[in-house]
């Protein structure tokens, strides 16, 4: 995963400033790399623009028919320009062609790229590519995810980011738990996931790290007891226990296991825990030992598997003692 940032010859002053902006409001590890269309070859600067281009292509809905291209000009001195086509135009079902040269190229960049994914372009760029022969065809020719600044407002720039970080965390806790969803129970391997999701392994643990405690929120409230706390070593007793589920979050379809010195029966349940509210389940218990010793309570919704090894279990404490005691 890496930041693109794109610029041109009157925007290079502002690549240290977007830089420490990035680094301070999306990721400090997140990788910049920076592109200019001016400072190449003819080749290069072609290959950036076109690479500039395909990302804005993605940032146009699809049904507008904008296709764009880029290209050189010997008269320009080799440099880059932009084109911008529309679908044909009725009734004179001609194709309109909008071309912007270098010294348009104010209402394009600088640019920021994250994630293969065109995120903050210059204020106006919707409404320069929504207008065609000075005639605006829709508002703005951008996707609303798109967030257009003024780059030398570095407020403007930093809330915009702000803002980007927390659609690309939201994104990445939704790949993490779809990735996590694949795996065996328990079983995470963090360096797999930052090589599957392509993003760096200390930024994928402050995001594991993140997605880890909202996955426990719910569970840290859930509060055991049983009607019984004492029973005859080697014999069955029947017993209830409640499970009270204190938190604001429905756990549906959770499976509860039964770890410690003991033989359960049934040995797993599936119940659901409404928000607020307590169930009450039927057990048969059997100690293997004499003594008190603690019994741990587990309870994890099937799509929260993935996480079990780090979801707290409930611990009750039980007596039990020999025919004799």
């Amino acid at each position: 995963m890496k930041a693109e940032l794109f610029v041109h010859a009157t925007s290079q002053d502002l690549v240290g400033t977007l830089r420490g902006l990035i680094a301070e409001e999306v990721d400090a590890l997140l990788p910049v790399e920076v592109s200019s269309v001016d400072v190449g070859t003819v080749d290069q600067n072609v290959s950036i623009g076109r690479r500039y281009s395909q990302l804005l292509q993605a940032a146009i809905p699809p049904e507008l028919g904008i296709t764009l291209s880029v290209s050189s000009l010997a008269w320009l001195g080799e440099r880059t320009y932009l084109q911008v086509y529309w679908p044909v135009a009725y009734p004179s079902y001609q194709r309109s062609v909008a071309s912007y040269f270098p010294g348009d190229f104010s209402s394009f960049f600088p640019a920021i790229a994250i994630r293969d994914r065109m995120v903050v372009v210059p204020i106006g760029q919707g409404k320069v590519l929504a207008t065609v022969d000075g005639e605006p065809r829709v508002d703005t020719a951008l996707r609303p995810d798109v967030l257009e600044v003024d780059f030398r407002n570095e407020n403007a720039v930093r809330s915009a980011l702000r803002t980007v970080a927390e659609g690309l965390s939201a994104q990445l806790q939704q790949e993490l738990t779809a990735w996590a969803s694949f795996q065996p129970p328990g079983s995470f391997d963090v360096t797999a996931a930052a090589r599957d999701l392509d993003i760096d392994i200390d930024m994928l643990r402050r995001r594991l790290a993140d997605r880890i405690a909202a996955v426990q929120l719910p569970y840290r409230r859930v509060t055991c007891a049983l009607d019984i706390n004492w029973m005859p070593v080697g014999r069955w007793t029947r017993v209830r226990l409640t499970v009270t589920n204190g938190s604001d979050t429905a756990l549906d379809s959770a499976a509860l296991t039964i770890a410690g010195p003991v033989e359960v029966l049934p040995a797993r349940h599936e119940l659901d825990l409404p928000a607020g509210a307590s169930t009450e389940i039927a057990l048969a218990i059997k100690p293997v030992d004499e003594g008190e010793f603690p019994i741990e309570i587990t309870i994890v919704r099937s799509q929260d598997l993935p996480f079990n090894k780090w979801l707290p279990p409930v611990a009750l404490w039980l007596e039990s003692v020999g025919a004799g005691g």
